[in-house]
């Protein structure tokens, strides 16, 4: 039984040494980056979102393709709320401008 367990660690100890070593081959070269929405022009929809898949790496994503998506979308909402502020401004003026129409103003 100790012999058994002399050759079984010793052959995960040298098992491990050999990998570490890189006997059996190294990880293939490291596939150029997709960068998800990059062929979406104009603003990104909903539907355009639903279908991203980021590159997976080792530890996860690639944080390069998520930044990049991440940009764009703020980037992209700046853009709307800007916008918004804008239309609801003129919302507000026109309003305004119907009060004025709709209350005559006093003969002084």
């Amino acid at each position: 039984m100790f012999w058994l367990m002399v050759v079984v660690v010793a052959v995960v100890v040298f098992g491990t040494a050999a990998v570490a070593a890189g006997v059996g081959g190294t990880l293939g070269s490291v596939a150029p980056t997709p960068q998800p929405l990059a062929d979406v022009e104009g603003p990104v929809t909903s539907t355009d979102l639903a279908e991203i898949r980021f590159p997976v790496v080792v530890r996860g994503y690639r944080m390069d393709a998520v930044d990049a998506v991440l940009d764009r979308l703020a980037d992209e909402i700046a853009t709307r709320d800007a916008r918004i502020r804008e239309l609801e401004a003129v919302q507000a003026g026109n309003a305004a401008e119907s009060r004025e129409i709709a209350e005559p103003r006093p003969e002084s």
